[in-house]
Formats: structure tokens, C-alpha cells, sequence
């Protein structure tokens, strides 16, 4: 699978489908780095990306960075391919964790119980 290696941070969030708002020359999106966008309440999202360099910062968590943070963690590598087509064990595992513990407390706990049944 090759991915487009372009430096548009709006394609980028296109192609993983993640939903954000335009203001002047920002994207504002819930913040894909944690969960702490978890407790905002309808649109109120906190993380801004610069829709022309692609510069961000979290206004609620603090993360912030440039292309590369946004590549990375849309799981886009500078190979051009993805990682998620990867063979990579320690790929899949670092995704689960990340995507683990974005699951909200109640969600995890709930699991945990199905799990031990």
C-alpha cells in the first residue's frame, strides 16, 4: 500500500478520515496524540494544526510538533508505505497499546472482566 508523501496536513487527515474544523489557516481537530479530548463536550476540540506548515500544538494536553509528529502518529512512514501493512509484531503491538489506552477507564474495566471470564 503506498501513501501519498505529500506535505498537506488537510490530506493527511483526509485519508485517515479524521474529522476537524477550518479556522482562517487552522485545522482544528479532538487531539489524535491522547484521549484527553475524551471530556469535550460536542465540537470542542483543542488541537490545532496549521493547514500550511502543519505546526501544531494541543491546547489541553500540550503536545506539539511539526509534519513528522503528525506522520508518525497517523502511522505514515517516510517509506512511503504504512505500517499497518507491515509484518511487524512490534508494530501491531505499539498501536494496540496506543489504542488501549485511549479506550475510556469504564470501557477498559469491562473488558478486563469479558476477558477474565
Amino acid at each position: 500500500m503506498y501513501v501519498n508523501q505529500n506535505n498537506n496536513p488537510k490530506e493527511l487527515l483526509d485519508s485517515k478520515n479524521i474529522d476537524y474544523r477550518e479556522r482562517g489557516q487552522e485545522l482544528i481537530t479532538h487531539c489524535i496524540f491522547n484521549d484527553c479530548d475524551a471530556d469535550s463536550r460536542g465540537n470542542e476540540a483543542h488541537l490545532y494544526i496549521n493547514a500550511d506548515t502543519g505546526q501544531y500544538i494541543c491546547h489541553k494536553c500540550g503536545e506539539k510538533g511539526g509534519m513528522k509528529g503528525l506522520r508518525e502518529i497517523l502511522g505514515i512512514s517516510d517509506k512511503t508505505t504504512s505500517p499497518l501493512v507491515s509484518n511487524s509484531a512490534t508494530t501491531t503491538s505499539k498501536l494496540a497499546t496506543k489504542y488501549h489506552k485511549q479506550l475510556p477507564l469504564n470501557i477498559r474495566e469491562w473488558l478486563k472482566i469479558i476477558v477474565s471470564c
